[in-house]
């Protein structure tokens, strides 16, 4: 029972972002939605947002958990790391507003104000972060091998964040660097 009902929280959580991110997103309709998507930087975030997706749907069939028992402390505890992510991720795409664009590239039109103000005074990547903990919680509340997958969503995650810095720096300078000097990368 508490199974099926995480895995229906989780489902909500996915169809959310999905949701939140095109409302939120520039021209808030399918089309530029889409197309921030299928961005080729974009593609390894998409990636895991459908796995866990499809875990989420297929879990009985296709055998992605570890055990067949239920552990409630596991099932909560991920649960509520989820749930903290997608509250993150959510805030700060939020705080973002207009100027989000695509991971791993900058617009200089679009993303012109550094946004230090919300989850990004204590997270210089509060999105990923939020990001990173919902796909995490949700391999742990379903004790899925898919925890595994954990590490590489993590250096994906790394690989884009470090590019971004790149772009930031060009375009902000000085306030950017000092911004990094008093938030950290992600925690």
């Amino acid at each position: 029972m508490l199974h099926t009902f995480i895995r229906i929280i989780f489902l909500l959580c996915h169809m959310f972002v999905q949701l939140w991110w095109m409302i939120t997103s520039r021209g808030r309709n399918i089309g530029s939605f889409m197309q921030t998507w299928t961005h080729v930087r974009s593609i390894p975030i998409v990636i895991f947002e459908f796995m866990g997706f499809v875990q989420i749907i297929f879990l009985p069939i296709l055998a992605f958990s570890i055990t067949t028992k239920s552990i409630p402390i596991l099932q909560i505890t991920g649960l509520i790391i989820s749930l903290n992510g997608l509250f993150l991720a959510s805030w700060a795409k939020y705080v973002m507003g207009k100027s989000w664009g695509r991971p791993a590239q900058h617009d200089k039109q679009t993303q012109s104000k550094l946004i230090t103000t919300g989850p990004f005074t204590f997270s210089r990547n509060p999105i990923y972060v939020g990001l990173f903990l919902l796909f995490t919680g949700q391999q742990i509340a379903l004790a899925s091998y898919g925890i595994f997958v954990a590490i590489a969503f993590a250096y994906t995650i790394y690989q884009a964040v470090q590019t971004e810095e790149r772009l930031l720096e060009r375009h902000f300078g000085a306030p950017y660097t000092e911004y990094k000097k008093r938030v950290p990368r992600f925690l």
